[in-house]
């Protein structure tokens, strides 16, 4: 009985909100206007699939690690000023040295010259 009631429950949860949303909102009329791609403000002039340079996913990428980082190392680096145990002092230094060998291939590939 308890595994029937959560399947119930369950498959609620997931048809209300299919089920609401053709209540609440009205269909939309769909014309040419509202199907054209939006460019700031004016129509478009090139195709949105063009190259785009590996360079700056790279750097973007980089920058999501490192930032990702500094929020886990704000924590830690308060906790070891109270005294943490051994084991969380080497998970991290193993967390760092991780993203060191990260940081090391990265600039070993050549992802860090811009050209």
């Amino acid at each position: 009985m308890p595994v029937f009631l959560f399947l119930c429950v369950a498959l609620l949860v997931a048809l209300c909100p299919l089920i609401f949303n053709r209540w609440l909102y009205a269909r939309r009329s769909v014309t040419q206007a509202t199907q054209s791609p939006y460019e700031c403000g004016f129509a478009p002039f090139a195709d949105a699939r063009i190259p785009m340079d590996i360079q700056y996913v790279t750097i973007a990428l980089l920058f999501l690690i490192f930032d990702l980082e500094m929020a886990f190392l704000f924590p830690w680096a308060a906790l070891l000023r109270s005294g943490v145990s051994v084991d969380a002092l080497l998970s991290g230094l193993i967390f760092l040295l991780i993203l060191l060998m990260g940081f090391v291939y990265e600039w070993r590939q050549g992802a860090l010259k811009w050209q």
